[in-house]
C-alpha cells in the first residue's frame, strides 16, 4: 500500500473499500450491475481524534461499515470512503457521583470533541434509572450542551417516543432545531423497559401503533397548516403548530432498531437505521 499524501481531521478516517465479489460460491460471474456495495475495508489514514476519545484503529486495520456510510471519495484512481465520528454522552452516573461536577466534566469532553472537529454530539434518554444508576433528561442536558457544541451535529439518540405526547415532541424538537441553529437529528425509539412503559400508560399490545401515529403526527405538526387527529390519546382539530424546525421540511429522522422488523420500519419510517451501541 503506497503512502496516502492525505490527513484526515479530527474523528475521521479514511477507509478503502474491499474489492466486490466477483463469483458467486458456485463460480458463476457476478455482473457489474448485480455486485454488491462492500462492507469492508482497510484504514488508509486518520485523524488525530481528541485528548479524552483518541481514534482507537489504526492505518491497515480491516473495519466493517454500513452499506451506505460515508462520503465517497475517488483519490489517484482510488475509491475511498471518509467517515464521521460523533461523542456519545451516556450522562449515566453513580448515585454517590455529584451530579454539577459530572455535568462540567461533560461539557469539557464536549468542548475536546469541538475543538477537534468531531461530527456530532449525541445522548440518550431513560427514566426511573434503576440499581446504582441516575442521569439528567436527554432535552435539557442536549439544550445545556448546544451552546458548547460549536458547528457539531446533535442528536437525540434516542427519544422514547411512545412516551410522549406527540404535540409536546413537536413543539420540543421543532424548539430544539432552532437552539441548535438548524443542526439537529431526531433520534427515535420504541423502548424495551416495562417500568417506563407503565408509569407513561402505554399498554402493552400498542406500543408499536402508538410509535408509528406519534412519528407520522409529529411530522405533520410540523408541515401541514391544518392538523386533525383523533385517537385516545390526542385529539386536534384544525390545528397549526406555528413553532416550525429550522431543517426544511424536518430535522433528519433516526429510528433505533435491533431486530429485522424493527430495521424494516427504519427503511420505511425514517432516513437512518440507528444502530446501538450492545
Amino acid at each position: 500500500m503506497s503512502k496516502l499524501n492525505i490527513k484526515p481531521l479530527a474523528d475521521r478516517v479514511l477507509v478503502e473499500p474491499a474489492a466486490a465479489e466477483t463469483k458467486t460460491s458456485s463460480g458463476i460471474i457476478i455482473p457489474d450491475t448485480a455486485k454488491e456495495k462492500p462492507q469492508k475495508g482497510k484504514i488508509v489514514a486518520v485523524g488525530p481524534g481528541t485528548i479524552d476519545n483518541p481514534v482507537t484503529v489504526k492505518v491497515g486495520d480491516v473495519v466493517l461499515y454500513g452499506k451506505y456510510s460515508g462520503t465517497e471519495l475517488n483519490h489517484e484512481g482510488k475509491d475511498n470512503l471518509i467517515m464521521k465520528v460523533g461523542l456519545f454522552l451516556t450522562n449515566q452516573q453513580f448515585l454517590d457521583t455529584d451530579m454539577i461536577a459530572a455535568l462540567d466534566d461533560q461539557i469539557a469532553m464536549v468542548h475536546h470533541a469541538r475543538d477537534f472537529g468531531w461530527d456530532t454530539l449525541l445522548s440518550g434518554q431513560h427514566y426511573l434509572n434503576e440499581g446504582n444508576n441516575q442521569q439528567l433528561q436527554l432535552v435539557p442536558f442536549l439544550a445545556r450542551l448546544i451552546p458548547e457544541a460549536g458547528d457539531m451535529n446533535i442528536a437525540l439518540g434516542i427519544l422514547l417516543l411512545n412516551l410522549h405526547n406527540p404535540v409536546y415532541t413537536a413543539e420540543t424538537v421543532a424548539s430544539l432545531d432552532i437552539i441548535s441553529q438548524g443542526k439537529l437529528i431526531f433520534g427515535v425509539g420504541l423502548g424495551y423497559r416495562d417500568v417506563e412503559f407503565d408509569a407513561f400508560a402505554v399498554p402493552k399490545g400498542k406500543r408499536v401503533a402508538r410509535f408509528e401515529e406519534y412519528l407520522e403526527l409529529v411530522q405533520k405538526l410540523w408541515t401541514d397548516d391544518n392538523v386533525t387527529h383523533n385517537s385516545e390519546t390526542c385529539i386536534l382539530n384544525n390545528i397549526r403548530m406555528n413553532v416550525r424546525p429550522v431543517q426544511k421540511p424536518r430535522p433528519p429522522i433516526w429510528l433505533a432498531a435491533n431486530n429485522d422488523k424493527v430495521i424494516k420500519r427504519a427503511a420505511r419510517m425514517s432516513d437512518a437505521w440507528f444502530v446501538n451501541p450492545h
